[in-house]
């Protein structure tokens, strides 16, 4: 090989490799989503699982394992409550409808609702309310990881702030 050739090779071969048209290609909402994930764990998880469905048809690559507790050692509450639910399939609800089953007041005049799903749920604030039993309500969640209560035919301005209690 003559000296000095091989620089020319590149240039050639990089002039055709520039001289190749290219395609975009099409945008996939499934890597947008594994993208979007902040756990590098799962988002790896999320990549493989669309690199393995994309090289060969087959069964469904099934979810994640439940991580463990030293996977989620050190990491805050609501990302490990999150990496949990994840991993359990659990949907996080924004609200819930539910029927009042029975309500009492607590020492200071609170209201403590049960409700007919199994949950307790104590009025946080400190206005005077009133909830029959036997009413429909909706709790939504609120600023700040509080919740608000307000009945399926009343205004939301007229809601009470309560928190879970059972």
């Amino acid at each position: 090989m003559a000296p000095g050739t091989g620089g020319s090779r590149r240039a050639v071969l990089a002039a055709a490799l520039l001289a190749l048209p290219f395609t975009a290609l099409p945008a996939n909402p499934d890597l947008a989503a594994c993208r979007s994930l902040g756990d590098p764990t799962a988002r790896l998880a999320c990549y493989d699982a669309l690199a393995d469905a994309s090289a060969t048809p087959g069964p469904p690559t099934p979810p994640p394992a439940t991580p463990t507790a030293t996977d989620l050692f050190g990491r805050d509450g609501s990302t490990a409550v999150a990496e949990l639910a994840t991993a359990a399939g659990v949907v996080e609800l924004e609200e819930l409808v539910a029927t009042v089953a029975a309500v009492t007041r607590t020492a200071d005049g609170r209201l403590r609702l049960d409700l007919d799903n199994g949950q307790s749920w104590q009025q946080a604030d400190t206005r005077r309310a009133t909830v029959d039993p036997g009413v429909e309500v909706r709790i939504r969640r609120a600023a700040f990881g509080s919740y608000l209560l307000s009945t399926t035919n009343s205004d939301r301005r007229s809601a009470l702030r309560v928190r879970r209690i059972r």
